[in-house]
């Protein structure tokens, strides 16, 4: 299909049809040509379809008639004619070569985040779900029209074959696919042809053994510990009861956005381990092994199998794990001071859905 790369906008080329528009209007637009019902023909690349004269047009009455505000470039809707008329030649030529490289698309890229009801400005990655996302609609048609089981979310894509073979031939087809018809390149380090449970999506992964369910991905579990140890660090300087209180409104979300796991001991791992970090920072906030001595003591703890405390050389993490540390700075003292059990509030997300 030969390229349409023809856009007028030459002052006094035709009659302007729309409403009331003034004379000074009708010498800086161009002639509206009528686009058919179906401006999309079939099998046509969607960038032809994007330079056809009817399309641009069409775009540009629209603009016009709403009289639309200057895009990143700051170019007014009476200012464009002239601009366009300059640089018309260059413009649809770098299309029709792929070159063009619009000051748009930078501005998805670099696009910040809200945070708190405050805009921030993100120093790497695009944040998924940003306003890259309908530029791969054309990539999901593509996956539908060839039978691909798939799922996509904004750039993160998975697609689902029996074989290795089958998948270094689809990866391939569809790198091409990408590069000559979205002009998108895909990442090479973070692709990959692998087993199910050996790659993850949006922070899930799946079992391997027996009948598959979903998991929350190690590398999700590590940075959720990564966290909790700042969160928890233990010259912080903070009370227990503020530092509680941090790491659980950290975990609310947390667990809200990981309510689909279905592998509960591995909630349960992470509660004894947050428990046990808890408990270092307990250990460390009393500075001297007698005052823990006393603290557990009025916890209940008896007084002949905590002596040897008073005067222990171990830090606090092994210090931790000792059974009698454990027996005063039990789940229940830790409840009693704020903090939920992942195990426990993921049951009751699970009854509610």
């Amino acid at each position: 299909m030969g390229r349409q790369l023809l856009l007028s906008f030459e002052p006094g080329e035709g009659r302007d049809r729309e409403r009331g528009r003034n004379s000074r209007e009708r010498s800086q637009t161009s002639q509206a040509v009528p686009a058919p019902k179906d401006i999309r023909p079939a099998g046509a690349p969607l960038l032809e379809q994007v330079v056809r004269r009817e399309t641009m047009n069409q775009a540009w009455r629209r603009i016009r008639a709403n009289g639309g505000s200057p895009g990143v470039d700051g170019v007014t809707v009476d200012e464009f004619p002239a601009w366009m008329a300059e640089r018309r030649d260059a413009v649809l030529r770098a299309l029709g070569e792929g070159t063009y490289d619009p000051r748009l698309i930078r501005r998805f890229l670099r696009s910040g985040m809200m945070a708190g009801g405050l805009v921030g400005t993100r120093t790497e990655g695009t944040p998924q779900g940003g306003p890259l996302s309908p530029l791969l609609d054309e990539w999901d048609k593509e996956l539908e029209r060839r039978g691909h089981c798939f799922v996509r979310y904004a750039d993160d894509c998975n697609i689902y074959v029996r074989s290795k073979r089958a998948g270094d031939r689809v990866l391939d087809s569809c790198r091409r696919f990408l590069a000559e018809r979205l002009r998108l390149k895909v990442n090479a380090e973070k692709s990959a042809v692998d087993r199910p449970w050996k790659r993850s999506f949006l922070g899930y992964s799946v079992t391997n053994r027996g009948q598959p369910r979903l998991r929350i991905a190690p590398k999700s579990i590590q940075r959720m510990k990564q966290r909790v140890r700042e969160l928890t660090r233990r010259t912080r300087g903070v009370s227990l009861k503020q530092v509680i209180a941090d790491v659980a409104t950290y975990l609310r979300g947390w667990l809200s956005y990981y309510r689909l796991a279905e592998t509960p001991s591995v909630l349960r791992g992470l509660d004894a381990w947050l428990r046990r970090k808890l408990r270092c920072y307990v250990i460390k906030q009393k500075g001297r092994n007698s005052r823990l001595y006393g603290l557990l003591k009025s916890l209940g703890v008896r007084a002949a199998e905590i002596g040897w405390i008073a005067t222990s050389s171990r830090g606090p993490w092994r210090m931790s794990r000792n059974s009698q540390v454990h027996t005063g700075l039990s789940a229940r003292y830790f409840e009693a001071r704020g903090l939920f059990s992942l195990h426990r509030q993921w049951s009751m997300l699970v009854k509610t859905t």
